[in-house]
């Protein structure tokens, strides 16, 4: 099995970034404050299972988009009702990691079945997790129910409420594609295909013998 790409959305510093992935070892080079913590980061907020989904991993550019929606909402009638939430739910903000793996007649296909979705040849399988609420109109009717006293709130009252409703946030797993159904799934169903090992980088990593 071997990983071939990588899709980030809506984490942190990576408003949408894909990296191609080497056979052996991908090096993550960058200034500072690029985004290269937040790549190993974010396989440890979705595939490590003491690791707590926070604010702060939304990326700043789309607290926007999250209180533009959330005034939409609020202009909710029964008659657009259903439309309305269509759209809410069509473009809230996930944060979302992609992979795209490549496997082998050599690997274990009881593993590899749950994520095949399309009928073809491709010998590949892309999978997504997304942190999102379950119901973003109810996640929306739990903001505006803290905001009942206010007419019309600001954006860093909204976002301040969606902070600390954050835990409402659930962990969706799936295969890309819908052509056949699938079950749930499960963080142990990807670690059984993939196993990823990161080196954070060491700041201090002059050879001072070097000089001598």
């Amino acid at each position: 099995m071997k990983l071939k790409t990588v899709e980030i959305k809506n984490f942190r510093l990576l408003k949408n970034v894909t990296v191609n992935v080497e056979d052996i070892t991908t090096a993550i080079v960058g200034k500072n404050n690029s985004g290269k913590t937040a790549f190993g980061s974010v396989f440890r907020l979705f595939l490590s299972e003491k690791s707590i989904f926070s604010f702060e991993d939304i990326s700043l550019g789309c607290h926007k988009r999250l209180f533009d929606l959330f005034k939409l909402y609020r202009k909710i009638t029964l008659a657009t009702r259903e439309k309305v939430s269509e759209i809410i739910q069509r473009n809230f903000p996930k944060v979302s990691l992609k992979l795209t793996l490549e496997y082998s007649n050599q690997d274990n296909w009881s593993r590899v079945k749950p994520f095949i979705t399309k009928l073809d040849n491709n010998n590949e399988i892309q999978i997504i997790l997304e942190l999102a609420p379950d119901s973003t109109i109810n996640f929306f009717n739990d903001v505006s129910t803290v905001l009942t006293d206010i007419t019309n709130p600001s954006e860093q009252q909204v976002l301040a409420v969606i902070e600390n409703l954050i835990s409402k946030f659930e962990l969706k797993i799936r295969p890309d594609g819908d052509e056949v159904s699938v079950e749930d799934l499960k963080k142990d169903d990807i670690l059984k295909l993939l196993r990823c090992h990161f080196i954070d980088a060491q700041r201090a990593v002059d050879d001072s013998s070097a000089a001598k």
